[in-house]
């Protein structure tokens, strides 16, 4: 096995007769849930976003802390990845207030906090225009053994 790996590391072929496993399925981590990007300022808004969207923070604040102006974030955003910075902030937000409704036991207003959502109202309403429904339609789901995923 060890050689075999010499071989395909050294570019020198390799029996076809090897297997190769095929994944069943992916497990998200931060290596995997985010995009490579080559913009510097773009690199520089998504990780304060990726790092602060549990937080209060607006989109003002991502254009701050990226250095730019917030119609040129807005510009940026759009043409590299085809949403807008509120959009992005928004959809990290919500998965996440999917994903503790399914798992755990959390009150809305606890959801929100951990969110950065200001109340529960907000969160609702929010949740409400993207998923179509309350956020009680998913609490009330029975929970998945795998912690909702």
């Amino acid at each position: 096995m060890t050689s075999t790996l010499d071989d395909r590391m050294a570019g020198r072929p390799v029996s076809a007769s090897i297997l190769l496993p095929c994944p069943t399925h992916i497990i998200t981590r931060r290596t995997t849930d985010t995009l490579a990007h080559e913009h510097p300022v773009l690199q520089k808004a998504m990780a304060f976003i990726r790092n602060n969207y549990r937080n209060s923070i607006s989109v003002g604040d991502i254009a701050d802390h990226a250095g730019i102006s917030l119609s040129q974030l807005k510009s940026l955003m759009h043409a590299q990845l085809g949403h807008s910075p509120g959009k992005i902030l928004r959809e990290m937000r919500l998965t996440l207030a999917h994903k503790l409704l399914l798992s755990s036991d959390q009150t809305l207003d606890e959801i929100a906090s951990r969110c950065g959502y200001s109340s529960k109202v907000t969160l609702s309403q929010t949740f409400r225009r993207l998923y179509g429904h309350p956020p009680g339609y998913y609490r009330n789901r029975p929970r998945e053994e795998d912690g909702g995923r």
